[in-house]
């Protein structure tokens, strides 16, 4: 048989597809590291695609504990020597996938970014890689004005008009690069590692027998297509190419799917999906296992390009006694971090976050006074009248912190949302406690003094008093060389027992005496704006834009008004005006 001209044989065109390939270097063996150890985190939406992830494993490793609030069950192993944490989803959506990601990250500490990878439904348009069709797969990718991924809102895809409705983050830099050095590979190779790394499946087995391509040979071409662009993430299924086609008039948009959305709001990540239908009505699951192994695939290659962590590499001499003391030290500091406080205020800045339309809240975030605040120590109060988006703003300003500082892990992020209806568990000291605790899972090691107090008070199971937690919080405060702290709606703290102006007295002397930046929004109280006004002060107002943006978005919820494009204009023109900033 000759050559094909691409270093392929005529008999090898014609060998049966995922014939397994033997690699020596993959081993089931069981080893045991630490939650340390783990720098990627891998999350996969359908069971489908976490199989076809677990494929792709160099090693497995043992499991390892986790808390009790932490329901992801975990996978553990490594590719091409990077460790990696594996997790399923159990159901899709961005609300899920936002819940699997934030506790990843707690329970793993050193993970620094994510794959989030599985099967879309593709929009057949044509990239420089050509038509985008069933088999081939769509990495995310910053373009113009997109960063790679957009969000949609619910239902919005049955009025066939895309409103983006929050604006995500971007994938980080380590892995635009590593895509950028594999699509440089590809280009020069006479084989595809892609399919390389499909045929890992041994599809002798009837649970991967649905990992064949479908009419059960090799595509002609040898080649799986990588397309790299803009995927779209909402909470619907599109079954109508027609529906399809309009939403993604100006937005060059490759793929649907349903769950990058809410993995990005606390997440940095990269999205990598495989085609499987074509968001239409002929939409069905012939495609879905090779689409799962073609994502998977991709990923698993990437690592090969991605740099090695130096925390997922231990000498071997010294492995076994690291491991014994990790283990350890992580146990005690998971006790320490849940004995310190209950609350987890992830929870409500991912609720929040969801409600953000694309765009809302720029205002502040392009103010003057804002960048300044960002570059030098100090008090940004942002007071408004009830109902002017406060605790919005907020949570915006949460997340910009947290994507500016992602990579910095000498800057500390904490925040609080006071709840009137929370005001018997938000006293001083569980407040102090709840910023304490952030800061302390940001670290890598928990100060002396504490774990001193911990065990002087573990003896008689009782809880840090107040002067206890204000002397630890000093303490891990100054071991950044910032911090940013944030705290929405100050006047929700309880009046009646001083615990407000408590509150206010100790975050003050915190930053005043500590490199802190703190931002603090509340109503207009008399009591607060006299503690306050002399500091740096912006006054919220939903801005006309912000109120457009939220109209827009919720339109479509009215049958009597969605169908007519001018009587829709009208309407958000009506609230826009009369809204007042509220």
């Amino acid at each position: 048989m000759g050559d094909t001209g691409d270093g392929l044989t005529q008999r090898e065109l014609k060998r049966p597809k995922y014939e397994p390939v033997q690699d020596s270097t993959r081993s089931l063996a069981r080893k045991t590291f630490t939650h340390a150890n783990y720098t990627v985190g891998w999350i996969c939406p359908l069971q489908i695609e976490l199989v076809a992830a677990l494929e792709m494993l160099d090693e497995e490793h043992a499991k390892l504990p986790q808390q009790p609030a932490d329901h992801n069950v975990y996978h553990l192993g490594s590719i091409s020597g990077r460790n990696v944490v594996i997790a399923g989803m159990w159901q899709a959506g961005n609300s899920t996938a936002a819940t699997v990601a934030a506790q990843m990250r707690m329970t793993f500490p050193n993970i620094r970014y994510g794959l989030l990878v599985g099967t879309g439904g593709g929009v057949p348009v044509v990239t420089e890689q050509g038509m985008v069709r069933l088999g081939h797969v769509v990495v995310s990718k910053p373009t113009g004005q997109s960063s790679g991924a957009i969000q949609y809102d619910r239902g919005k895809a049955h009025d066939s008009i895309l409103l983006r409705t929050g604006a995500l983050a971007p994938p980080p830099p380590v892995l635009l690069l590593a895509a950028e050095a594999l699509a440089a590979q590809l280009a020069r190779s006479r084989e595809d590692p892609l399919l390389q790394n499909v045929q890992r499946f041994d599809t002798s087995l009837p649970g991967l027998r649905c990992y064949q391509f479908p009419d059960g040979i090799y595509p002609s071409d040898q080649w799986i297509t990588v397309h790299r662009g803009t995927i779209a993430s909402g909470e619907i299924v599109l079954k109508d190419a027609v529906k399809r086609d309009l939403l993604t008039q100006d937005n060059e948009i490759l793929c649907f799917e349903m769950e990058c959305a809410g993995a990005l709001s606390d997440f940095p990540c990269l999205v990598i999906r495989g085609i499987s239908n074509y968001c239409d009505s002929h939409k069905n699951d012939q495609w879905q296992g090779f689409a799962s192994a073609a994502a998977a695939a991709y990923a698993r290659q990437l690592f090969f390009h991605v740099p090695i962590d130096q925390a997922s590499f231990v000498p071997a001499d010294d492995l076994e006694t690291k491991r014994i003391v990790e283990r350890s030290d992580y146990d005690e500091r998971r006790k320490i971090v849940e004995w310190i406080s209950s609350t987890n205020s992830t929870t409500f800045q991912v609720e929040f976050l969801a409600q953000i339309s694309e765009g809302t809240g720029q205002w502040l975030l392009d103010a003057t006074k804002f960048g300044d605040w960002m570059k030098q120590k100090g008090v940004l109060f942002c007071p408004g009248i009830p109902g002017a988006g406060e605790t919005i703003l907020a949570s915006i300003v949460i997340n910009y912190l947290q994507k500016t500082f992602a990579t910095k892990a000498h800057v500390g992020i904490a925040y609080i949302f006071c709840d009137y209806r929370e005001k018997s568990n938000q006293n001083v000291t569980s407040i102090l406690a709840a910023i304490l605790k952030q800061l302390v899972q940001s670290i890598e090691t928990v100060p002396e003094n504490l774990n001193t107090l911990y065990a002087a008070l573990q003896a008689t199971k009782s809880s840090p008093q107040r002067d206890e937690v204000i002397e630890v919080l000093e303490l891990v405060v100054s071991s950044f060389s910032r911090v940013y702290l944030v705290i929405d709606a100050l006047d929700e703290c309880s009046e009646s027992d001083g615990t407000r102006n408590a509150v206010i007295s100790h975050i003050l002397n915190l930053q005043e005496t500590c490199n802190m930046n703190l931002f603090a929004t509340s109503r207009f109280i008399p009591d607060i704006t006299a503690r306050l006004e002399k500091f740096s002060t912006v006054e919220v107002r939903a801005s006309d834009g912000d109120v457009a943006r939220y109209a827009k978005g919720r339109i479509h919820e009215f049958n009597c008004v969605r169908k007519s494009p001018a009587l829709s204009e009208l309407v958000v023109s009506s609230i826009t005006e009369t809204s007042d900033g509220m």
